[in-house]
């Protein structure tokens, strides 16, 4: 069992049922790379699974890379996650972050093992 894994599991039997739904949609997470996760824990605030599945697979098939992502027009990644509540304030940050990313990590953000 990973740290994560660990980490997720005593959240998961300190929290009461009702709250419970929120580790699973974390869990959904899992295995995609730091940064990939990171841009979907976005997507995923105050947006329901379904439509985020479809913004993340949108935004993925056409920015494969942080680098792609940091290159990216507003206009853009704004059109790829309409759907997803706040998506222009959302479109604006994920280009910062993975403009950020691309120049303090050069698109790598692997050292985060534990997270992925």
């Amino acid at each position: 069992m990973t740290r994560l894994e660990r980490v997720v599991e005593e959240i998961r039997r300190l929290l009461p049922d009702e709250t419970k739904w929120h580790m699973e949609r974390f869990e959904r997470f899992k295995g995609k790379g730091p940064f990939k996760l990171l841009i979907q824990v976005i997507l995923s605030h105050q947006t329901t699974i379904k439509i985020e599945d479809q913004a993340i697979e949108q935004l993925w098939s056409k920015f494969k890379t942080p680098e792609a992502l940091a290159r990216a027009s507003f206009e853009e990644v704004d059109a790829l996650i309409k759907n997803v509540n706040y998506h222009p304030t959302k479109a604006r940050r994920i280009i910062q972050i993975a403009q950020a990313v691309v120049e303090r990590w050069g698109g790598d953000l692997h050292f985060l093992h534990g997270l992925s």
